[in-house]
């Protein structure tokens, strides 16, 4: 295993297709099961050190930093990164990049 997912956490399924002569489109996206993001929130979550949850008493760590730089990267690269909160719970990350093939054919 490449990666080990934290508790919760689950990569969905990968998706990859050529997108004309030199470029692959790759489409990559991780579920969780935590409480979800506020949607009064996703305006901002990727900022840095903005968190899903604001309240002094929260129960899990981190910096707010993870979202601000997936986003940065992915729009350094040409992509697009977005967080998508389900009905059900939890959060949908995902990313979408346009990568140059190394030998097109």
């Amino acid at each position: 295993m490449l990666h080990e997912y934290p508790p919760g956490t689950q990569p969905k399924p990968t998706h990859a297709r050529r997108d004309g002569p030199a470029h692959l489109a790759l489409v990559i996206q991780v579920q969780d099961s935590g409480p979800g993001i506020p949607q009064s929130m996703l305006g901002r979550i990727f900022e840095p050190f903005e968190q899903g949850d604001d309240s002094l008493a929260r129960g899990h760590g981190g910096t707010g930093l993870g979202l601000a730089i997936a986003y940065q990267l992915a729009a350094a690269m040409g992509g697009a990164m977005q967080v998508e909160c389900p009905a059900a719970g939890g959060t949908v990350s995902t990313l979408a990049l346009r990568l140059p093939l190394a030998h097109p054919q």
